[in-house]
């Protein structure tokens, strides 16, 4: 009687300690995640500053004629949106991207292995390759919105930086409301790009959600049959679970995938216009082994330069 009493308290104390396993573990990956973004925050502000040196440095490099003739606005505009977009492309492509196909690829390895169920396991690599697919195929299709969307922000930049940057010549012809038109005029069209963008990532979002629940049902249906043939239907509830854990495993990271994929695209096409920027060349330049003219001055005897 004793013994039996003692048991059962050993039992009760096992049950409340994989409990407590069980929340500590389901804690740790928010916590790790939170720890993550803190030492991202470092490398982003490291990242940035590069970037932000390097193309004003360029800038200031480019001749007085390329000046005169610039569109201050776009050129802003393709400032902030580039180095905007470095990060991007940086951060969801290092701290989401790259965990995400890991985690997925592990699920598949557990169900082939752990579960003797490569089933299972093609099912679900299956859903994650059309879930691939899917998001390739219709992000890349909807860049082009994103690309007439960046366009018509430029144009409405440009037109409001120039219309102020000029204002005594636009209150000396009393051309305040052709300006006014003007800069309407790109805004309309900015939000009609804007539109396009938001009813195709809609589309993209649709897709990818009818994909996941699709490969949900096919991996689910599989596991149920497995389960009540090989245990004549009783019993197999755990293993049920423990199969749907593993599919919410790979699949609730795929549900960020598409919008960490979308971003990237994003950040490309904004990254375009500070390449382009970037690869403007300046008239002058250094040649190969150039000593610096402060140099030069410092070392050479007085009244030698004149």
């Amino acid at each position: 009687m004793l013994r039996s009493l003692v048991g059962s308290e050993m039992c009760i104390r096992d049950r409340y300690y994989l409990i407590a396993v069980y929340i500590a573990l389901s804690v740790a990956p928010r916590l790790f995640t939170e720890v993550q973004d803190i030492l991202y925050v470092k490398v982003w502000q490291v990242a940035f500053t590069q970037v932000a040196e390097i193309t004003f440095r360029h800038i200031h490099s480019l001749s007085l004629e390329w000046h005169l003739k610039k569109k201050l606005g776009n050129v802003m505009r393709s400032i902030d949106r580039g180095q905007q977009a470095a990060d991007t492309l940086m951060y969801y492509t290092m701290v989401y991207l790259v965990p995400a196909i890991t985690v997925a690829i592990s699920s598949f390895v557990v169900f082939a292995v752990h579960f003797d169920q490569p089933e299972l396991a093609a099912v679900c690599f299956f859903g994650f390759c059309s879930y691939g697919w899917v998001t390739y195929v219709v992000t890349v299709w909807r860049q082009k919105f994103r690309q007439e969307m960046n366009q018509h922000d430029n144009d409405m930049h440009d037109k409001a930086s120039d219309s102020l940057v000029n204002f005594e010549t636009v209150k000396y012809f009393t051309n305040e409301e052709h300006e006014i038109q003007q800069y309407i005029k790109s805004v309309w069209n900015y939000q009609k790009g804007g539109f396009k963008s938001q009813w195709s990532t809609s589309l993209l979002n649709i897709s990818q959600n009818l994909t996941i629940q699709l490969s949900t049902f096919g991996t689910l249906f599989l596991a149920a049959y497995a389960i009540f043939h090989t245990q004549n239907g009783g019993g197999g509830a755990g293993e049920f679970v423990a199969v749907q854990q593993y599919v919410v495993t790979i699949f609730s990271p795929l549900s960020a995938l598409g919008m960490i994929y979308n971003m990237i695209i994003n950040g490309m096409v904004d990254i375009e216009n500070l390449s382009e920027l970037l690869a403007e060349t300046p008239d002058i330049i250094d040649s190969h082994g150039a000593e610096d003219l402060s140099a030069m001055l410092s070392s050479a005897p007085r009244g030698a330069i004149r």
